[in-house]
């Protein structure tokens, strides 16, 4: 799957708001207006709240690439956010280009955050067991 928009300059608010407001028409939402993406392979619902907005707001390149990495990954991997009470799971989907890749990190199904990364920066971003 080609990645879009990781060399061009940073969308800008307006876009990324008018981004979301498609998906909203796209994608499953819930009582709560929280877009629901789904990843197929491995049955699992991941949100995107108000709250991923914002996050997504301070590294926004690539944004429009958020969908596809979740539904369509090259690599999932995940791990307890806390390995001795086993309650948290963290998971990062991984979208991979030639020269760059698209992360998006949940935790417990919610965005956490969403970015583009290089390359030499990608093995930081494989932690736990890849499903």
């Amino acid at each position: 799957m080609k990645i879009k928009n990781l060399i061009d300059s940073k969308p800008t608010m307006l876009y990324m708001a008018q981004t979301v407001d498609k998906w909203k028409q796209s994608y499953h939402t819930d009582k709560k207006g929280d877009i629901v993406f789904q990843n197929p392979a491995t049955h699992a619902n991941v949100k995107f709240t108000n709250n991923s907005l914002h996050a997504c707001q301070h590294t926004p390149r690539g944004f429009e690439n958020l969908p596809q990495a979740v539904e369509h990954a090259d690599e999932i991997w995940s791990t307890w956010a806390d390995a001795k009470q086993q309650t948290s799971v963290l998971r990062s989907y991984i979208l991979q280009g030639v020269n760059i890749n698209y992360v998006v990190q949940t935790q417990d199904g919610v965005i956490l955050k969403a970015f583009a990364v290089v390359n030499s920066n990608l093995n930081k971003y494989r932690k736990g067991v890849p499903l």
